[in-house]
């Protein structure tokens, strides 16, 4: 075999592909432990301002304050959680920014499930009524979308593996 043909690089071994081993932020533990001291964080808030909101008697300035800062804080994750589709798709974004996607898609679901939870915290502050409001119709909308959210991870974690036992690797001849 001449010099020129000769392949480079380490060879091939048949049916072993190589892997890139996964940063901290790519594997899933450092989101689980960030997002329950950030919901832990906002229970603690909520419930200690609350607590200050009854020991002043009802004070509507401290429950308006209560209920403003939950929601903020809960916009403010939900446009972190949203960042992650607009850096997907500009590649400005994916150029500049630190992190790979699979770290930034890990925030995603993490954050996401946070602000859901804030969203949660935020709705049971206030007082519940019967009557229809935005706010009702948006969580319900949330809840819709979180819920796909779900669903959608748990097909692509478990279709692709049943796939090559069913059809032969995908191709046009092997599927018929």
């Amino acid at each position: 075999m001449s010099r020129a043909t000769k392949p480079k690089g380490p060879r091939a071994r048949p049916g072993v592909e190589p892997e890139r081993p996964r940063k901290l932020l790519e594997r899933p533990w450092p989101w689980m432990i960030l997002a329950g001291l950030i919901g832990g964080g906002i229970v603690a808030l909520a419930l200690s301002m609350l607590k200050t909101a009854q020991d002043d008697g009802g004070d509507q300035g401290a429950a308006f304050l209560l209920l403003a800062g939950t929601g903020l804080i809960a916009v403010v994750l939900m446009l972190l959680t949203a960042f992650y589709s607009a850096r997907k798709r500009r590649r400005v974004l994916q150029e500049h920014l630190p992190g790979t996607m699979m770290a930034w898609l890990k925030a995603h679901v993490w954050l996401g499930l946070v602000a859901t939870f804030a969203i949660v915290v935020h709705w049971w502050l206030y007082p519940i009524n019967s009557r229809i409001t935005t706010g009702k119709i948006t969580l319900a909308i949330l809840v819709v979308l979180v819920v796909s959210g779900i669903a959608w991870r748990i097909v692509y974690v478990t279709v692709p593996r049943g796939i090559p036992g069913k059809v032969g690797n995908l191709s046009l001849k092997d599927t018929r």
